[in-house]
């Protein structure tokens, strides 16, 4: 029998006896057909990504300690969000509890969910990152007779504390729902070692205030994890009035911190986060990319920043070359309407000429002039994204399929060096039909031979049974000839590959 034809149970369970990292790296190399099917089955084995209420789920880690040990990710998520669940092949055996398969919605429900994923989550010491997605439906309270109010959450993050001490990374995105709030309640963030933390907060303005009033008190948790090197808060733009987290900043300093992105309305802040940036010269990727800051308010230089993402109409006042002369990928975001994003930053590309050192561009060019502008300033650009663009000015609202005209396409061949091209191309996913495959092939060919050096190519598949969604946004890596003509491509399901060094390259609003 062939290593493909067993089952991914058994492939599971063999996994599960190799030590990490050597030893498995060592059997890799030896054997190409372990390397294809064992490596990525084992590395799938260390991702639990499942709705909190999945009892079933958190019975069956308590009942194999040796497949929870392996967990280094664990991904609280709604179970009506894409990409669904994520759960070790060695567990399927014990999945048929139907008795248990579905917790209802109910106090005592979310109260039985979150002790059962307690429970397990003391299996997993292995793990590294946790993200939560906040609309996951547990209620923030219940009552406890004589206890008054008390958390559903709080068994949770009790037991993160308590039995994850490799626990370095965990990222909240609050949503919607009022018990969203909760997840950053300061009695439940007791970490100290952490050294990324990422904070969405909802677009509704009840629960953005009530989330905000919780963030002095992170703040303070987070004066005790010395090691953190990436700061990560975002605010959506649908609310009323500013969000002042002035209070928090104050007097902040963490030595290694390298990433610090800002996303919101954040204006009352800018004092304090000005003298934050004073204290932080080190600082390698940073996004201010909803404020208006003034060129005085930044540090002489920034030697160290390499990412940088700012407001639009900010770009023109600074001498990118002397504040941040080792820069390499700079971002625009524009809180306007899409159709005055020309004029917005119609002086953009003379700036970005300046800086010797830049590889890469996010840009909002939803007309041909400025991406014209952008490719006579700056034609070695490795790496381009296009927010939006001249045949999608309105990416997330596509409905039909647009693709780059000769026009456009005779443009972007200015790039000679683009290895990376994210498109802002639309194309319509028909599943009674070959409709996509066929545009999606034309566009990739089309690409493909007016820039010899392109290797992925990011687009927007729009589902159509799925009409009020956003598109799903998919990167396709390109195979070339052996006279590097077009030979096809495949959609990258491992986005780590699709990286722009050390930080995600395809960095839009990511509080939307």
């Amino acid at each position: 029998m062939k290593i493909s034809d067993l089952p991914p149970e058994l492939l599971d369970s063999i996994v599960l006896c190799i030590p990490i990292p050597f030893d498995l790296l060592s059997l890799a190399r030896a054997c190409k057909a372990f390397h294809a099917i064992i490596v990525p089955d084992h590395l799938n084995s260390r991702v639990v990504r499942c709705d909190v209420r999945g009892v079933t789920v958190w019975l069956a880690l308590t009942q194999q300690p040796a497949v929870a040990a392996r967990i280094s990710t664990l991904e609280l998520i709604d179970d009506n969000l894409a990409g669904g669940n994520r759960i070790p092949a060695a567990l399927s055996p014990h999945l048929g509890y139907d008795s248990l398969k579905r917790a209802q919605a109910s106090e005592i429900a979310d109260e039985f969910g979150a002790q059962a994923l307690a429970d397990a989550i003391r299996m997993m010491s292995g793990v590294t990152r946790m993200c939560w997605i906040g609309n996951t439906h547990l209620r923030a309270y219940r009552l406890a007779p004589g206890n008054g109010v008390k958390s559903v959450c709080a068994p949770i993050f009790a037991s993160l504390t308590q039995n994850c001490p490799q626990l370095r990374d965990i990222e909240i995105i609050a949503r919607d729902l009022p018990h969203s709030i909760h997840l950053v309640d300061a009695p439940l963030w007791k970490f100290s070692n952490l050294k990324r933390v990422s904070v969405t907060v909802s677009r509704f303005t009840e629960v953005s205030t009530a989330i905000c009033k919780h963030f002095p008190a992170m703040f303070d948790m987070l004066d005790r994890c010395p090691e953190l090197q990436d700061l990560r808060l975002a605010f959506a733009r649908k609310r009323r009035g500013m969000i002042d987290l002035s209070e928090c900043f104050k007097d902040r300093f963490w030595p290694r911190l390298n990433v610090l992105i800002l996303e919101g309305d954040l204006h009352s802040s800018l004092p304090a986060i000005t003298d934050f940036l004073e204290r932080h010269p080190s600082l390698k990727i940073l996004s201010l990319s909803e404020m208006d800051v003034p060129a005085s308010s930044f540090p002489a230089t920034m030697p160290y920043v390499r990412w940088l993402s700012m407001r639009s109409t900010t770009w023109t006042s600074f001498d990118l070359a002397t504040k941040f002369p080792r820069l390499e990928y700079a971002a625009t975001a524009s809180p306007s309407a899409m159709l005055q994003v020309e004029q917005e930053v119609s002086g953009m590309p003379e700036v970005l000429s300046t800086v010797p050192t830049l590889r890469g561009v996010t840009i909002l060019a939803n007309a041909p002039g400025l991406l014209k502008k952008l490719a006579e300033a700056v034609p070695r650009l490795e790496r381009l994204t296009l927010a939006s663009a001249p045949w999608n000015p309105h990416r997330r609202k596509a409905r039909v399929t647009r693709i780059p005209d000769a026009e456009c396409l005779a443009t972007l061949a200015s790039f000679k060096l683009l290895t990376h091209l994210d498109t802002a191309v639309a194309l319509r996913a028909d599943q009674r039909g070959p409709y996509l495959g066929d545009a999606l092939e034309r566009l990739l060919r089309s690409l493909a031979d007016v820039l010899p050096h392109l290797l992925y190519v990011g687009v927007d598949i729009i589902q159509l049974e799925t009409r009020e969604g956003a598109p799903r946004h998919a990167w396709y890596l390109i195979a070339r000839g052996p006279h590097g003509d077009f030979a096809g491509a495949e959609e990258m399901r491992d986005l780590r590959r699709v990286r722009f060094h050390d930080w995600d390259d395809v960095f839009r609003n990511i509080s939307a």
